[in-house]
């Protein structure tokens, strides 16, 4: 999709409140959703510590965060039948990353298997949306949500373009915070040091806790930072083209050519990082201006087509980590010390085993 039909769609989701005052306007609830998630992390209130796989233990967080932001609050069945839909879901994106004959129409004939897989999470995903939406209307379901559904089945505006970013928001997404909350986790636990660092400037901070949080000049948000430099979402971004021929570097790029990105050149094996540019190092970041990070850090991606969620998963992962460094201490076991990941997913969670120690029991 491009052009004026791409413009349209994108600013009648943007409306929807994701831009980032809505998000900061969000960041109380944020903030207490991430609190009952992470104090749940321990079971047993007598428990006073854990060993949890990183990604596995956070992955529900942001994925029913994004729910509960487009339908309102679900059910026990329904969190169920969402995250059962999530796990038929992930195998489709191997259709996505192949591209070639995936990338066409006719692709539907020739090779049938995968179009009835596609069709069969089609028909279960509009069903659980139809429900989900009728359940809550005018309810618990995001007003400006709800009525950009209702102007899909009135046909104001594509149902396959709006069931299509539904889908992208929670689904396609799910592997993406997931990848960076795990890696995250993982590096501070490795970090010890630079982590009490993070949590003595949380102290330091806490007569305003949302400011804190939404800051980005705070070691909280430049531990962020890094993580997203040294465990980019993808060694490469997913081939995108131009309708138009472009002049790049001296090159001349004939329209519909498709480009890829390398995000491990730009954030790793770039002059711009220095000779440490492979050490965990959020101190970095203090002495870097934000216009010179532009070319220099690929985070949720480039230009008009960033994230559209990028405003609320950045304060939904940093508000997760405020609640972790409150609430434990965390360490990586001896199991956990290898930092490569997991290659099961399209991006490399952490597929490692990190150490929770309530704070109250040291």
């Amino acid at each position: 999709m491009s052009g004026q039909r791409w413009k349209t769609l994108r600013s009648r989701f943007e409306s929807c409140g994701f831009e980032r005052m809505k998000a900061k306007d969000r960041l109380l609830d944020t903030l207490n959703e991430a609190s009952d998630f992470v104090k749940a992390l321990i079971g047993a209130r007598d428990q006073k510590e854990a060993e949890l796989n990183a990604s596995q233990a956070v992955a529900a967080f942001p994925f029913f965060y994004t729910a509960r932001r487009l339908f309102g609050e679900l059910s026990k069945a329904d969190e169920e039948e969402l995250w059962g839909l999530g796990q038929q879901r992930a195998p489709l994106m191997r259709f996505v990353l192949m591209g070639g004959v995936y990338r066409y129409g006719f692709s539907r004939w020739w090779d049938r298997a995968m179009w009835r897989e596609v069709q069969v999470f089609k028909v279960q995903w509009r069903a659980f949306c139809e429900r989900a939406f009728a359940k809550n209307q005018g309810v618990n379901a995001t007003p400006s949500i709800e009525s950009l559904w209702r102007d899909a089945r009135s046909g104001q505006v594509s149902m396959d373009e709006v069931l299509q970013t539904f889908d992208e928001m929670l689904f396609a997404n799910l592997d993406v915070t997931t990848h960076v909350l795990s890696w995250y986790v993982v590096l501070l636990a490795k970090e010890k040091r630079i982590q009490e660092h993070v949590r003595e400037d949380i102290a330091a901070n806490r007569s305003d806790i949302q400011s804190y949080v939404a800051s980005k000049d705070t070691l909280l948000h430049c531990s962020l930072l890094e993580t997203l430099r040294l465990r980019p979402v993808s060694a490469f971004t997913i081939p995108e083209f131009s309708l138009v021929e472009k002049q790049l570097g001296g090159f001349t790029v004939p329209a519909k050519t498709s480009v890829i990105v390398d995000t491990i050149a730009i954030n790793i094996r770039n002059a711009f990082w220095g000779h440490d540019s492979n050490r965990f190092n959020p101190t970095r970041f203090a002495s870097i201006k934000l216009s010179e990070l532009r070319y220099n850090l690929f985070t949720f991606g480039f230009g008009v087509r960033k994230c559209l969620g990028q405003h609320d998963a950045e304060l939904l992962i940093k508000s997760f980590m405020f609640e972790m460094l409150q609430q434990y201490d965390l360490s990586l076991t001896s199991s956990g010390m290898d930092l490569d990941g997991s290659q099961s997913n399209w991006v490399p969670v952490a597929n490692l085993a990190v150490r929770l120690q309530r704070r109250d029991s040291l």
